[in-house]
């Protein structure tokens, strides 16, 4: 019976997901957020550090933002719609955001390798006039104007 038989399932990478609590309004101001699987350890030690020296810091799985954000769809409109959401909605707004990993961007595939995250382009109306990635758009989340309203950094 060639037609009832049921596939088995052959190598794929499904993972158990682990519940973020990103929407929460009482979380910390600095955030770094990096790639899953690649450089989490180093986005922790940068948090830890900043935390020792009396600032409120978190790591940030971009994972957890895709799933929150974007309905575990990979893209800069999820990074975007967490930073502005942390902005206007946490008990205290992040004051510096730092990205860790390359950036990148296929705006036809959208094919990003471990530890690469999308590249925000220019456009929509906040656009600096750039034609390259404009990870400047990441945090400029108030207004109708081109100014970041978060300090934005990158380890990548």
């Amino acid at each position: 019976m060639a037609g009832t038989a049921y596939r088995t399932v052959e190598a794929i990478d499904i993972e158990a997901d682990t519940a973020s609590n990103l929407r929460s309004t009482a979380m910390a101001p600095s955030i770094s957020s990096s790639p899953t699987g690649s450089l989490p350890m180093q986005a922790a030690q940068l948090s830890n550090w900043r935390a020792s020296q009396g600032h409120s810091a978190m790591s940030v799985d971009v994972q957890d933002v895709y799933d929150e954000f974007g309905y575990g769809v990979v893209g800069a409109a999820p990074i975007h719609d967490f930073l502005a959401y942390a902005y206007t909605q946490w008990a205290t707004a992040p004051s510096v955001v730092v990205l860790v990993g390359d950036g990148h961007y296929d705006p036809k595939t959208m094919r990003l390798r471990a530890g690469e995250l999308p590249s925000a382009l220019p456009g929509g109306g906040r656009s600096l006039g750039c034609r390259d990635g404009a990870d400047n758009r990441y945090v400029t989340v108030v207004g109708d104007d081109a100014l970041p309203d978060m300090m934005l950094g990158g380890w990548r």
